[in-house]
């Protein structure tokens, strides 16, 4: 996630920045969008102290016998949970 609102947590807001923001918002051609787009990620990497921690991938599967199994989908991201589930 790249935040370009200066307002996010972190307060990235640099004139450089601004400058490719505003001609990101002024240009529909995709192939030039990419170029200032790389800009930016470029300038990110540069100007932002972060550290990647690394990715994080989930994959849910069920049997089609397990019936009430992910029916809260507020808690979907989390870690699989079996409450309120039954086996038919």
């Amino acid at each position: 996630m790249l935040p370009l609102n200066p307002n996010y947590a972190g307060w990235w807001d640099t004139p450089q920045k601004r400058i490719l923001v505003e001609v990101l918002n002024q240009i529909t051609s995709f192939k030039v969008r990419y170029k200032v787009w790389e800009a930016i990620m470029e300038l990110w990497y540069i100007e932002v102290p972060t550290i990647k921690f690394g990715d994080a991938f989930q994959l849910h599967l069920k049997r089609a016998d397990l019936k009430g199994y992910g029916t809260d989908y507020i808690n979907m991201g989390a870690a699989p949970y079996f409450w309120n589930s039954w086996k038919e």
